[in-house]
């Protein structure tokens, strides 16, 4: 489209939107006073100008705080004017505003192993069973921002003894230093 921002495909893949969400990087770095621990690209557009605007949204790892969503723009100018990338806006979105239907975790971050830990740790006190639970897997991560705190809605895969594997969903709560088991089920055995 003439003039508008168009999808760019394939984002994992462009090297332009990659050295986009590299300028939109360090200016997160300077914002949050830190490097994330991460930033996914989710989202990319482009707009043909005096050179070419990015519009990205991205899903940031911000250490010690959880996920965070962004919309950076950046703007590449022509290569007559030497084609350097700068950032031209940085704002933080929600996960609706992001696409991104819930605020997702990266299962890597460690905020996500502590509150699984824990997770098992008190399925296994709470068990009348003489051998613990063992986390084998995160299988999906989603966290819950509010007043009183984070929470983090898990789905592991638990091995237990000699029993078949079992996936529990779990709810864990850190309203500030401290996890709590919300709630647990049992949704799935013999994976």
């Amino acid at each position: 489209m003439l003039g508008g921002f168009s999808k760019v495909d394939g984002v994992e893949n462009d090297e332009r939107v990659e050295a986009a969400r590299g300028v939109a990087e360090k200016g997160l770095a300077e914002r949050l006073g830190a490097a994330p621990a991460r930033v996914e690209v989710l989202a990319a557009e482009k707009q043909v100008v005096a050179g070419t605007n990015f519009k990205l949204t991205l899903k940031v790892d911000v250490a010690g705080k959880g996920v965070s969503y962004f919309e950076a723009k950046v703007w590449e100018k022509l290569p007559a004017y030497g084609g350097a990338m700068e950032l031209t806006s940085l704002e933080e979105v929600s996960a609706d505003q992001a696409g991104a239907g819930g605020a997702d975790e990266f299962p890597e971050n460690p905020e996500v192993d502590d509150a699984a830990a824990y997770a098992v740790q008190q399925l296994s006190s709470q068990s009348n069973s003489l051998f613990p639970f063992t986390l084998k897997k995160v299988l999906g991560a989603k966290v819950a921002k509010g007043a009183g705190g984070v929470t983090h809605h898990l789905k592991l895969l638990l091995s237990h003894g000699s029993m078949p594997d079992s996936v529990y969903e779990v709810e864990v709560a850190n309203p500030g230093g401290s996890y709590s088991l919300l709630n647990s089920k049992q949704v799935l055995q013999e994976l």
